[in-house]
């Protein structure tokens, strides 16, 4: 039995085979896993599956894709809530009941996780740490809320999210959702939770400044085209 059989962890995943096992035997425990394999070239996908996870094909490119299959999946399961996970272990799934529960309570709508501990400073790299400080100062600027980070481990009600007609198809999904949860009024919790240097592969983001750069515009061109 789950500890929170009302919810399930989404986790996209794009050639993690050196760590997706461990990466789902470490989340099975807390809730239906969810494993979004977005065009893998590996054995990521039958490896989730072998270890028990639920894996469902995205094979159009895009972060935000695979979450929107996820969450689709998460939806048909009819589960209430939903966790975002990222496969490199970077957030421990241990720190699960931590961002789920403020949701659970029904006292919050969304809750994220952020990464502003001093140590955090060694996990990140510094693009990616001048990407978020100018990601979450536009946020400001645009909607009045001050975000303290803008990292991909969170937790939802599901139908909250889902009402936001998420739109992004890739990695301008995580900016297009805490802008609009502002804008639609939704109740919202940050907690500093620890961050760690992925455990396996390589970034697909971080791993390279180019690829980092490029994300960052898609973040940058996300917070005006929905900046209202």
């Amino acid at each position: 039995m789950f500890q929170y059989p009302s919810a399930a962890i989404i986790i996209p995943v794009l050639n993690e085979e050196e760590i997706i096992a461990t990466t789902v035997q470490r989340s099975l425990p807390f809730a239906t896993t969810i494993v979004v394999d977005n065009g893998s070239t590996d054995n990521s996908a039958a490896i989730a599956q072998r270890m028990g996870a639920i894996v469902v094909a995205e094979s159009r490119a895009g972060y935000g894709r695979a979450i929107l299959t996820g969450m689709a999946e998460a939806k048909r399961l009819d589960k209430q809530f939903v966790v975002i996970l990222d496969a490199d272990l970077s957030n421990d799934p241990e720190d699960i009941p931590a961002i789920l529960e403020p949701v659970l309570s029904r006292e919050y709508d969304l809750c994220l996780a952020a990464r502003t501990r001093l140590q955090d400073k060694q996990t990140l790299e510094p693009h990616q740490r001048f990407g978020n400080k100018l990601a979450t100062q536009i946020m400001y600027f645009i909607t009045g809320y001050r975000y303290q980070d803008l990292g991909p481990f969170r937790a939802f009600h599901l139908d909250s999210i889902r009402n936001l007609d998420m739109q992004d198809p890739t990695f301008g999904w995580n900016i297009e959702m805490q802008m609009k949860a502002v804008q639609q009024q939704l109740r919202l919790k940050e907690i500093i939770l620890p961050h760690h240097k992925r455990k396996a592969g390589v970034s697909k983001i971080s791993g390279n400044l180019s690829a980092s750069v490029k994300a960052g515009i898609i973040i940058l061109k996300t917070a005006i085209r929905y900046a209202r």
